[in-house]
């Protein structure tokens, strides 16, 4: 029972904290309040479904464009990404993002990655992607879904850790390093520094998990989990004491 409490109060903290950046950011007490009652009413509407499962647009084709650098079978001797077929019903493109995500999948997430404008055509027809890192375009339905995954699995991982007293072996990575007077001049400097370092850190991650991950086309029955990592920076004005 004590646990079940102890939980309930991580949780509605973090209800708080959402509450308070409704507030600094200009929304009135009523919308705050609606907002709040639709997203209890839609979590609880589900029933037990976990919406975290649901297929998230910006997700899927970040993948196929950051695999689209990984797979050896898609990138040329120097290590850059060969132009794909693709005619709108065949080609190598559709066979990449098949091996991504499966066959039922492809042609909507290539119809994403087309719509999104994050592939370029090369003189000969081929297709090419823009970018290895897919940025979400703005605040839209798939920027929606993103924001809910991460938030949703921070909740998890604290609940987790705090469960386990952030003890033993099952701990998930959860560290924060922070300063409250940084000079401003140099946010510019923290900026650069935490982005480059930042990428590198997920590109590793991303490296080791892709050479681990159970391809969509294996029958092999094994258990499997849905693992990954998620970092961000943060800058805001100092609280007043």
């Amino acid at each position: 029972m004590r646990s079940k409490l102890d939980k309930n109060a991580l949780l509605a903290s973090a209800m708080t904290a959402v509450c308070d950046a409704m507030r600094s950011n200009g929304a009135p007490r009523r919308v705050a309040e609606q907002s709040l009652k639709a997203a209890l009413d839609k979590a609880y509407a589900l029933h037990g479904e976990r919406r975290l499962a649901e297929p998230r647009p910006i997700t899927q084709v970040a993948d196929v464009c950051s695999r689209w650098f990984l797979e050896r079978k898609y990138v040329d001797q120097n290590g850059k990404p060969k132009p794909l077929t693709w005619n709108g019903v065949r080609g190598t493109l559709f066979s990449l993002v098949a091996h991504v995500h499966g066959k039922r999948n492809a042609n909507e997430v290539l119809d994403q990655l087309l719509k999104r404008k994050l592939l370029k055509r090369t003189k000969d027809g081929r297709w090419l992607p823009k970018a290895q890192i897919v940025p979400p375009k703005g605040i839209d339905e798939a920027q929606l879904l993103r924001t809910e995954t991460i938030v949703g699995r921070l909740l998890q991982t604290i609940v987790h850790n705090s469960e386990s007293r952030y003890k033993g072996p099952n701990l998930l990575l959860e560290v924060m390093a922070q300063v409250r007077k940084l000079p401003s001049s140099e946010l510019k400097a923290f900026r650069k520094f935490t982005k480059s370092h930042g990428l590198l850190f997920a590109r590793a991650v991303d490296l080791w998990l892709e050479s681990r991950n159970v391809p969509n086309r294996s029958r092999a029955a094994q258990p499997t989990r849905e693992v990954g990592i998620v970092a961000f920076s943060f800058s805001e004005k100092p609280r007043k004491p």
